[in-house]
């Protein structure tokens, strides 16, 4: 059986597990001196799918795939992460402690914070296995 996983780690560097760091900053070397990326150990993934007979998801599900950025500012991911990443706004939109309505209530008072909305990602990685 086959899976699929999906890591999130922050940017601020303190929950990316140490062995991605070591994966990224190897991945154009080649040979011994690249850092083999090891998905145990990065903890809880965000997404875990098995793949395959008897897993109720066959692998033809997963053909032809896109990697899509998506600037859901207060959606599932984003949403939940607000008053962790952003403690002192979440105290001032506080929505009786839900992370998510903080963030709408912000994003809904202050719409020109969106007007030059942008990412700074260090690098996107997909990684795939041999089938053994």
């Amino acid at each position: 059986m086959a899976i699929s996983r999906a890591g999130f780690f922050s940017s601020a560097g303190t929950e990316i597990p140490s062995n991605v760091n070591e994966a990224m900053t190897t991945a154009s070397l080649s040979g011994d001196d690249r850092i083999i990326p090891d998905t145990e150990s990065w903890g809880l993934p965000y997404a875990y799918f098995a793949i395959g007979p008897k897993s109720g998801c066959a692998a033809d599900h997963f053909q032809n795939m896109h990697l899509v950025f998506n600037l859901a500012f207060c959606g599932t991911v984003a949403g939940n992460r607000f008053a962790k990443d952003c403690p002192d706004l979440a105290q001032q939109y506080d929505q009786d402690g839900d992370s998510w309505a903080s963030c709408n209530a912000y994003l809904r008072d202050n719409a020109m914070s969106l007007d030059e909305a942008y990412w700074l990602i260090n690098g996107v990685y997909v990684y795939q296995r041999e089938v053994e």
